[in-house]
């Protein structure tokens, strides 16, 4: 009886052997299935996409929030960062004198005559 295992498998599971040049699908290719499957996912995306989301941002807000989030890119480079030469220090009494103004407008007081700073 001869040798059931081709050359560069494992005898014990089949797997290939690390190092093994012997073929398979090239790197990025897929296979028709799954080829299909995304030329019909587009198409169905084409057509009803925009609703889908708009349903989603009605009915699910905090599923579309996901969404958004789950395709921007983990870091956000702004080309125009209008806080690039301001300190730390700086934006903490920024934040802390718009704290103090909205705390005055919620109060019914005018923020033009109350400002302090």
């Amino acid at each position: 009886m001869t040798n059931a295992n081709p050359i560069g498998r494992d005898p014990g599971n089949g797997r290939f052997l690390a190092g093994n040049k012997g073929g398979g699908r090239p790197k990025g290719s897929r296979n028709k299935l799954g080829e299909q499957f995304i030329a019909d996912l587009y198409a169905e995306w084409q057509e009803h996409g925009a609703e889908a989301l708009t349903a989603m941002r009605e009915e699910k807000p905090a599923e579309f929030v996901k969404v958004v989030a789950s395709v921007m890119p983990k870091e956000l480079h702004l080309k125009n960062d209008p806080f690039k030469d301001i300190s730390d220090e700086e934006l903490a009494n920024m934040l802390e004198f718009v704290h103090e103004q909205l705390a005055l407008l919620e109060n019914g007081a005018s923020a033009e005559t109350e400002i302090t700073h």
